[in-house]
Formats: structure tokens, C-alpha cells, sequence
């Protein structure tokens, strides 16, 4: 019996913050507290090859999400140390910098990026270590700042010569003419294709202003919500990610 053991690596700001949303999501489907325990009084039982798909037990019987959480920008993964779901993360897979990549891909593949490819190495290695065979990994990422095109882009490459038969599944954000909060956003997203095109087996692209246009066009009759918020947004980008990871919970390869 092959159980799926998949690890999900988030970089950048949009990485991130969808990383929040995304394991309260899983926690919610595995039915798993903040906290990291298990909700058995209302009837979950433990099935490793349910949890084990993307949660690693602790001896304490607590359930850590297996993932890598990075970021140039130091306030965003702050934001994850101090948030709901605090204790829910493993710390040492909390890693940021000193200062952001400027919405710079050179900045984020080449100069600050190699500074700190090592160390998330070490920390994915970690991670492979601690199961008994990856079947899958997935990278939450936007390609319209630095550390998404850039560093997601190298990491993708360095991942590749070391474990070149793991499926590698790229989730991206892509900037639109109308939403873009920068000149270079374009000009990101190319590079980081070019760069990763051929280190990645499934790209899930979503674009910024597609997905807006069909939120305000299907509610804006709704008197709830009259524009969508980012963690609104968020929510409805991971039900996505969630149909790609349905298959995963099953016996068997991603």
C-alpha cells in the first residue's frame, strides 16, 4: 500500500498569505484544531492515509503541516508566527529575510536568492527526510513580484537536479494590465516562464483580473459582499488547489 506524501512550499507574499488560507482549509477537511490536534469528539477518527498526504505526526500526537513557508519580506511571515494558527506550524520552516525583493526577479534568482537557496534546501531535504517517499510537490507562488518569479523559479531548478522524478506541480498568480501594483509585473512573469518551463510538470495559472471580474459579476447583487476582500479571494483560489488535491488523499501517486 503507497500512501501519498506530498510537500507544499509557499514563497512570497501571495504564496504566503494563500498559505494561511489553504491549511485552515485542510485543517477544516481533516478536521484538525488550530493547535495541531485532532477534533475526535465530533467523530474524526485517524487515517494515515488521509493526514499523512500532507501533515506529518508529531509523538505528541499533534499533526504539522509539511510545508515551507519563505519570504524576502520579514512582516509577512511575522504575520504567520503571530496569527490564529501559530501553533499549527512548524517554526523552523518559517523562513524570511531581512528585506523584500523589490519586485525584482534578478533580485530574487540571482543576488539575494543565492544567499538564502541553501538554507531553504536544507529545509526541503528536511522535509523528504521526514517521510518515506514524496510523491508530489506543489509551490504557491505569484510570478509578478520578486520572490515568486525569481526565487521561485531557482528553487524550482535546484529541486529538479536533486529529485528530478518527483511531480512538480507550479500554482501561480499572473499580473493583468489593469491590477498590476507594478511597471515590472510583466516583464517578472516572463523571466519566471522561461526560467521554470522546463522544471515544472503542471502549471495551475490564475490571473488577478479574470478572477475579480467573475467575483464582482456573480455578487454583486449579493448584499453580503460587495467587492471581494483577499482573504475572500483567497478562499475561492484554493477551491482550486483543493480538486487537484482530492486525488492525492486516495491510495496512491499524485
Amino acid at each position: 500500500m503507497t500512501i501519498s506524501e506530498n510537500l507544499v512550499v509557499h514563497l512570497g507574499q501571495a504564496g504566503c498569505q494563500s498559505g494561511l488560507a489553504c491549511w485552515e482549509l485542510f485543517c477544516l477537511e481533516h478536521g484538525i484544531y488550530p493547535d495541531g490536534t485532532l477534533a475526535t469528539e465530533f467523530g474524526h477518527t485517524r487515517k494515515v492515509s488521509e493526514t499523512g498526504v500532507f501533515f506529518n505526526e508529531t509523538a505528541r500526537c499533534k499533526y504539522v503541516p509539511r510545508a515551507i513557508f519563505f519570504d524576502f519580506d520579514v512582516d509577512v511571515i511575522n504575520d504567520i508566527r503571530t496569527g490564529s494558527y501559530r501553533q499549527l506550524y512548524n517554526l523552523d520552516m518559517l523562513v524570511s529575510g531581512k528585506e523584500d525583493a523589490a519586485n525584482n526577479f534578478a533580485r530574487g534568482f540571482f543576488t539575494m536568492g543565492r544567499e538564502f537557496i541553501d538554507c531553504i534546501m536544507d529545509k526541503f531535504r528536511h522535509e523528504v527526510e521526514s517521510v518515506d517517499h514524496l510523491t508530489g510537490l506543489m509551490v504557491l507562488r505569484s510570478v509578478c513580484g520578486g520572490t515568486g518569479s525569481g526565487f521561485g523559479s531557482l528553487l524550482l531548478q535546484k529541486v529538479y537536479q536533486d529529485h528530478p522524478k518527483v511531480p512538480k506541480v507550479s500554482i501561480e498568480v499572473n499580473p493583468s494590465p489593469r491590477l498590476s501594483t507594478a511597471a515590472v509585473e510583466p516583464y517578472n512573469c516572463v523571466l519566471a516562464c522561461h526560467a521554470s518551463m522546463d522544471y515544472s510538470d503542471v502549471d495551475v495559472i490564475y490571473e488577478n483580473e479574470c478572477c475579480y471580474s467573475m467575483f464582482i459579476r456573480h455578487l454583486e447583487n449579493s448584499k453580503q459582499i460587495w467587492f471581494p476582500t483577499p482573504g475572500f479571494t483567497f478562499h475561492w483560489f484554493l477551491m482550486g488547489l483543493y480538486s487537484l488535491t482530492r486525488g492525492s488523499i486516495m491510495i496512491g501517486t499524485l
